[in-house]
């Protein structure tokens, strides 16, 4: 399977499940500044913790990836969701695009409950941000475009296969460092965007049996065309041809309009 790549870096318009992504962040970072006008720590409230949902407060597994420190934060993460992002949704297709973000986003849950199980005192730790989904992204962008080049806060240029590289050796030195849960889900985030891309996007092995993409093929097909019929149908009935020839109201509209009409 091979996919081809356009040579411009733009801002693609947001669509799919890219704007939900793009929104649901913009939304949640509105509601964290009207939560701290009334002295509400947002963070902790949808950052996700063993023990907090030990307690009930399950929103948490959809939430603490969208959880952003400061404006020049959410401003940055979100460019790279709309640009990046919508690129590669693009090239993907949203489905292949949606899959990525959901396989990812269990592979997050799971290194995190090892940890939280593992680790003593793990169970208080918690984990916040999308900084491991965009890693995630930034790598699978540059596993794409190797040789192009991006601007490193808005500055340096920097080919993308060196920006990957540098993710990487920060990330490790995170970990090193006691970084934590999420330094651990950061550079585990990167180890899973390479093996999804080597191994699902681009490997040759088909996930199903021939016979059964035959199935599925001819399935469709035969979906495809009973709602082409029907559609070519229901144009056929939202006609206006009417046959005129033989009235003789419309004959005599005709002689003083100057000559017959026969359809309409």
């Amino acid at each position: 399977m091979g996919y081809r790549f356009s040579q411009g870096f733009n801002f693609a318009p947001l669509r799919g499940f890219n704007k939900f992504l793009v929104y649901f962040s913009g939304g949640l970072f509105l509601l964290g500044l009207l939560a701290r006008l009334v002295h509400v720590n947002f963070d902790v409230l949808l950052g996700i913790s063993l023990n907090s949902l030990k307690q009930g407060y399950l929103f948490e597994l959809v939430t603490y990836p969208f959880i952003f420190q400061n404006l020049f934060d959410f401003i940055f993460s979100l460019l790279i969701l709309w640009s990046m992002g919508g690129e590669l949704q693009g090239v993907l297709g949203e489905k292949r695009y949606r899959n990525f973000w959901l396989s990812l986003w269990l592979f997050q849950l799971f290194i995190f409950f090892v940890y939280s199980l593992v680790v003593p005192g793990g169970s208080y730790a918690s984990l916040t941000g999308i900084h491991g989904f965009l890693s995630a992204l930034l790598l699978m962008y540059g596993l794409f475009y190797p040789k192009r080049e991006i601007l490193v806060m808005m500055i340096f240029p920097v080919q993308c296969l060196y920006l990957c590289l540098g993710l990487v050796v920060i990330g490790l030195y995170s970990v090193v460092m006691g970084g934590g849960v999420t330094a651990i889900v950061g550079v585990s985030s990167l180890l899973f965007s390479y093996l999804y891309v080597k191994f699902v996007l681009f490997s040759k092995k088909k996930l199903l049996p021939s016979f059964v993409e035959e199935i599925i093929w001819r399935v469709s097909n035969f979906f495809k065309a009973k709602r082409m019929n029907n559609k070519s149908a229901s144009s056929l009935k939202k006609g206006h041809l009417t046959l005129l020839k033989g009235n003789k109201e419309k004959e005599e509209e005709d002689e003083k309009s100057g000559g017959p009409k026969y359809w309409q």
